[in-house]
This record gives structure tokens, sequence and C-alpha cells, in this order.
């Protein structure tokens, strides 16, 4: 079959997309043969090959241009003086190449044959075959949407060497799974999940010179790497990072790394249309902590992050899912985006999570802004009643690592929404308000035959309102868990607790109202009482009883005559 009917075949089989090869890339996969001249530049660009012969005549069904031709030196000698555009590799048997040949030096390549014209054919066919399979699956993965994974898994298969990718913090995004890191540089930013402080130093002064560079020279490894910024609508996305480990560095390996990053870009451009359309700047640091599941993410790389963003040290966090699920609001998201920026008078962050919006509210420590109350609020006015968005409510947390037990706490609320909207119901209260927070959920979820989770039982119960007063408690001196057990106990009674606690009735109810109005809650809600008086029983169990003893010994101790 000629090169041309295979070309036929093939493209239509792929929909004429066709590969792009250089002189360079071309001289790479032929390194094995003795090069007796080769053009000053290697740049040039190839679509298909055509076998040449002394007595053919032209016809291929590409342009002269596009087409890199296969000859023995006679027959190339029409061609050239012919076509200008034309360019040769030429098979010669002899060593010394024939001087007319010098006249068009800058179109063509001179190789010693070492097989008849026909094998050579069947090897640069395979060639053009491999890099044509290549893109077409690179093509496919952007035609399909894909992720940074799938490009890379595609991309990397031909390339051969190992490839990162980080975000515009540094944050490593994907990196060639298929293979262990070549270096102890590389093993640590799989390690820590962003670029060492080597690495990242060189890409951020690289960031401005577009295009493709090779480093030289890298602190902690003998590798050459060729970087290349990733810019998204004009806006720097971030960068890739090959390391030339298997394949060393040529300007064949650096073209071939140029058709790659063409895809690469694409693919960065759809996830940005797809995932980036809520903004918000340190997304991957967030899926990262959800993703790693309390562990796996180093401390350092955790205060740097923290420290790009706005969150106040020692702060009061608050996680929200805005459940989107199947329905596409892709249309209404910049709408509802405006909306959620106002939650929490704008100190959030929010982004997209498996389908759903996660919104981070944060808040100086002590504060009662994140309050179950203001939280409602917010999403009954700015979500809810404009958008119909189902919305769940984490705890009040203070560490960032713990954000994967509060998107659990989030997830588990919203899969019992059905329950506590029964029980709403019952109860008389209003049932179609879409808020549901995780402390209406706790105790279905404990009684519920899903396997409880240990971690996530240890963390909702120590971020509980009486374990902050228990804290305080301890702090300061005052014993304010013992008023609150015993206003609990009594059914509110002030004059029964003054009577049990050795104090005025005024005195009891001025230290409750006042934790009532610091945290924003109301006991006068059989809810919050049925939550703190579970909260109660898991804190009786777990302090131990001498702990529990001593509280209640000087609380209810008489003073003294």
């Amino acid at each position: 079959m000629s090169s041309e009917s295979l070309l036929m075949g093939i493209s239509a089989t792929y929909g004429r997309v066709l590969p792009s090869v250089t002189v360079a890339m071309f001289l790479d996969n032929f390194s094995d043969y003795q090069i007796l001249s080769k053009p000053p530049t290697l740049e040039r660009r190839f679509s298909w090959f055509a076998t040449l012969s002394k007595n053919d005549i032209i016809a291929s069904i590409l342009p002269i241009s596009d087409t890199i031709f296969i000859s023995h030196p006679k027959a190339a000698r029409p061609l050239l003086e012919e076509q200008p555009a034309a360019f040769v590799v030429i098979l010669c048997a002899e060593d010394a190449t024939p001087q007319w040949l010098e006249s068009y030096s800058n179109r063509i390549v001179v190789m010693r044959q070492q097989e008849t014209l026909s094998y050579f054919t069947v090897m640069v066919q395979q060639f053009f075959i491999q890099q044509l399979i290549w893109e077409s699956q690179m093509d496919r993965v952007v035609y399909k949407k894909g992720g940074l994974d799938d490009i890379l898994n595609v991309g990397g298969s031909l390339l051969d060497n190992f490839i990162t990718i980080t975000d515009k913090d540094m944050n490593l995004l994907s990196y060639s799974h298929r293979r262990q890191p070549p270096d102890a540089f590389l093993q640590r930013m799989i390690e820590i999940g962003c670029a060492p402080h080597e690495i990242a130093a060189i890409q951020k002064r690289l960031v401005d010179r577009k295009g493709i560079t090779l480093i030289e020279e890298v602190p902690g490894t003998p590798y050459k790497k060729l970087y290349a910024p990733i810019f998204v609508r004009d806006s720097y996305f971030g960068s890739v990072l090959m390391t030339c480990d298997v394949r060393p560095f040529s300007q064949g390996l650096k073209d071939q790394f140029g058709i790659f990053l063409k895809r690469l870009i694409l693919i960065c451009e759809n996830f940005w249309e797809k995932q980036m359309q809520v903004d918000s700047p340190h997304y991957f640091f967030f899926t990262k902590l959800l993703k790693s599941g309390g562990g796996g993410v180093a401390a350092s790389y955790v205060y740097n992050q923290m420290r790009l963003t706005d969150i106040p040290d020692n702060p009061q966090l608050k996680l929200l899912l805005l459940e989107l699920g199947d329905v596409d609001w892709l249309e209404r998201l910049p709408q509802i985006a405006k909306s959620i920026a106002r939650i929490n008078h704008g100190e959030c962050y929010y982004f997209p999570y498996k389908r759903d919006i996660l919104v981070l509210c944060y808040a100086e420590p002590g504060d009662s802004q994140l309050s179950h109350r203001k939280s409602e609020n917010d999403l009954q006015r700015l979500i809810y009643e404009p958008f119909g968005i189902n919305c769940g409510v984490s705890q009040i947390f203070e560490d960032i690592t713990d954000i994967d037990m509060a998107y659990m706490q989030t997830k588990v609320t919203l899969g019992l929404k059905n329950t506590i909207q029964s029980e709403w119901l019952i109860a008389g209260e209003e049932h179609d308000k879409g808020i549901f927070l995780f402390e209406d959920a706790l105790a279905y979820y404990l009684v519920s035959e899903t396997e409880l989770n240990r971690r996530f039982l240890q963390f909702s119960f120590s971020h509980t309102l009486l374990q902050k007063i228990y804290r305080e408690d301890q702090e300061i001196g005052t014993n304010n868990v013992a008023l609150f057990w015993f206003y609990l106990r009594y059914e509110r009674n002030a004059t029964l607790v003054a009577q049990r606690l050795y104090v005025h009735r005024n005195t009891v109810l001025y230290h409750i109202n006042k934790l009532q109005d610091r945290f924003d809650f109301d006991l006068s809600l059989q809810s919050a009482r049925e939550k703190m008086l579970l909260d109660f029983k898991f804190f009786f169990l777990t302090s131990g009883h001498e702990s529990v003893k001593q509280i209640f010994a000087e609380a209810t101790k008489a003073p003294e005559e």
C-alpha cells in the first residue's frame, strides 16, 4: 500500500487529524543512523511522508511543504530543483555525498543507507503512525473533557519522562503515576504535595517567559528539566515540568513536549471553565485537604498555604455544603456565586467539589459571627429562597486540616434531611426551610445501621458548645458546665438551680443569658436542649468519673458560714 493510500485510510478513521513532526523529532527517531548532512534549523514541521523513486510523478495528497520525501540522491535532484518548498530525506550509499547537494543544505537530511529504501520507508511509516495515534489519543481526551491525569497518562506514553503539573501557588495537581519519581527532589515534591523551595523559586522567575524553557541546573537532581508556564485566558494558571530522565534532552524531545503542551492547555481551559467558574484562589489547597483524609499533608505546607489566605490565626471555621446534585446549574452559577459571596459578610471561600459547592466560612476566635442562627439566616435569604438549593451546615471547628470531617458532617446531615424534615413536620415547625444543621442529624447518625467512624465521632463531640464552655472553665476558673447541666436537668427552673448551687436565682439567669447572647443560641428551643443533653452524655462517658465528680463537687459545695 502506498503512503498516500495509507494516509487516506487513516484520515477516514481519525477524521483527517494529521500528526505534526519536526525535523528534530525525525532525527531523534532515527538517531541510530549516521547523519551525513542536516539543515541548520530543525524546526520545520511535516504532516506525512512520501517515497520517491527515479521515475515517480509527484502526486501527494498533501501540499509539498507539508510532506517529507524519502529518496535516493538521483531521484531527489529533480524534486529539489523544481519544487522550492520540497524537503527530502536522502539515503546515500556512499560516505561522500554528491557535491550538488550543498546547494540544498537547508532542505535536506542526508543519512547513510543501512537497508533498502522500501524497508526504511516502512520504518518512517511506523514513526508517523505512532505519532498520529499519540496525538489522536490526546485529542480524544480533550474532546471528552478528560482530566489532568488522563492527559498525562496518554501524553507521557511517548514522552517517556516524568512529568509534574502545579498550580499558580505551586501546589501539585498531577504527576506521572505510572512511574516512580526519578530523584529525591521529585520524591519530596510528591510527598509534600507542592514544589520544594528550590524549584518553586526557579519557576517563579520564569513565569513571564512564555514558551518552553530548558532548566539545566537544579539543586538535588542530576537531570535537566523542561519547564513551561500554563496560561488560561491570559491568566497564569500553573506550570508543567518534565524531567529528562529516561529520554535525555534534545530539540526533538522539546518539540514533542510542545505538542503535548498544546493539549494540556486545552485540558486546563476545560478544567477552568467546568471547575473554576466559582472563583476560589485556594481551590487546590482546600480540595487537597479534603482528599487527604486528615493525614499525609505536611504541617509546613498547611502553614504556608494558610499565610496566603485571609483566614485569621486561631480561627473559627464552619463548612457549608450547597447540594447541587444532578441538576445542571452551570447557566445559573454566576448568579449563585454572587449570592454565595455575601455569606458571612463575604468572609468565606467557596469552590466546587463533587458536583456540589462548598463554602468555608471563617471568623476571629471567640466571635459569635459563625453561630448557627446567623448561618441559617444567610442561607435562607441568599441561597434557599432564591434558588431552592438545600444546604448542610457543619459544626464550628478550629483546625483547617479537619475540613474533611466537617465535609463528612455536611454529607451525613443532607443524607438524613428527609428524616429531619419528618421531625420538623411532626413538631409543627417550619419544614420547608432547606437548611439542615449537623446537630439535627447527629442523634439519627448514632442509631443508624452504618458503621460509625471513630475519628468522626471524636471530632463531632469535641467541637460542641459544651466543650468550648468546659475549656473556658479550665482556663479562667469558672464552672459554667455544672450551671448548664443543672439548668437542663431541672428543665430551666432557675430557682431550683440556684438552690442546688447556693447562688441567687438572678445569678443563674445572668450567666445563662450571657452565654446564650455570646454564642448566639437559644435554650428555649427543644432541639438545642436535646443536643446539649446528648453532648453531656458523651462528656460524662469520656471525661472519667473522678473529673466529673470534681466538677460537680466544687459547684454544689455550700459556702462557708
